[in-house]
C-alpha cells in the first residue's frame, strides 16, 4: 500500500471517530439542555451559560485526547500557528506556577496564574463552541455570570449537577469510540498535538473500556 493510500485510510478512520464523537456530543448537549431548562422553569432563573459568555474559559478545562484531536482537525495551518503561539503563553503560566502538580487545580489559584483558554477568539468567544469538550457542555452556572467573573463572589455561584448514572453512560459511550479515554487538561493535549511532548500532569488519567464496563454493572 502506497503512502497516499495509508494517509487516506487513516483520515477515514479519524473521520469515523470524529463523526461518532460529534453524535455523542450532540446527544449529551440535548440531554443537558433539557435538564437545565426544566430546572430553570422551576426556579424562574435561566442559566447564563452560552457561547457569548467566556467566564468558565478562564478555569481549568479537561478533555479527552480524541476531543483535542477533533478540535485540531478543524484548523488550517494559519489557525494552528495562532494557537501554537497562544499555547506557549498558556504553558508558561500553567507549568510555571505548578498547576500541573495538582490533580484538580483550585479556580482561585488557577485563574490569576494561567491565561484563559487559547481557543477564545478576538471577541472573547469560544472559536470551537460546536466542538467543545463534554466537560464544557456539562458546565452550567445557575446564577448570574457575575458570580463566575468575580472571584470574590465565585463561592456563591451554583452549578448544575448531573446524575452519576448519566455521566457514566456518556463516559462508557465515549470509551467505545476508541476503547478508552485519555483525559487531561485540554491545552496540554493541544500542546502535545501541535508542539510536541509536555511534562506529565497530575490530572492525566487513562481509562480503558473494560474498567468502564465494570463500573456500569
Amino acid at each position: 500500500m502506497i503512502d497516499e493510500d495509508i494517509s487516506a485510510l487513516q483520515a477515514a478512520m479519524n473521520d469515523d471517530r470524529f463523526d461518532q464523537l460529534d453524535k455523542l456530543h450532540t446527544t449529551a448537549t440535548e440531554i443537558f439542555g433539557k435538564a437545565i431548562a426544566k430546572e430553570s422553569a422551576k426556579t424562574g432563573v435561566p442559566s447564563p451559560c452560552g457561547d457569548k459568555c467566556p467566564a468558565c474559559c478562564r478555569e481549568p478545562v479537561y478533555a479527552s485526547r480524541l476531543e483535542a484531536e477533533r478540535i485540531v482537525a478543524l484548523m488550517d495551518e494559519a489557525r494552528k500557528e495562532v494557537i501554537r503561539e497562544k499555547l506557549t503563553f498558556w504553558l508558561a503560566g500553567f507549568y510555571g506556577t505548578g498547576q500541573h502538580k495538582v490533580e484538580r487545580p483550585s479556580v482561585y489559584e488557577y485563574i490569576p496564574s494561567v491565561p484563559p483558554c487559547p481557543l477564545l477568539d478576538k471577541d472573547g468567544r469560544c472559536s470551537v463552541y460546536e466542538h467543545r469538550p463534554l466537560e464544557c457542555r456539562a458546565h452550567f452556572a445557575m446564577k448570574h455570570r457575575s458570580y463566575c467573573e468575580d472571584l470574590a463572589k465565585r463561592r456563591e455561584q451554583k452549578h448544575a449537577l448531573f446524575g452519576d448514572d448519566l455521566m457514566m453512560i456518556l463516559c462508557v459511550e465515549h470509551m467505545h469510540i476508541e476503547n478508552g479515554i485519555l483525559m487531561d487538561h485540554l491545552c496540554v493535549h493541544l500542546a502535545e498535538i501541535l508542539l510536541g511532548a509536555q511534562p506529565e500532569t497530575e490530572a492525566r488519567v487513562n481509562y480503558i473500556a473494560e474498567f468502564a464496563e465494570e463500573e456500569k454493572k
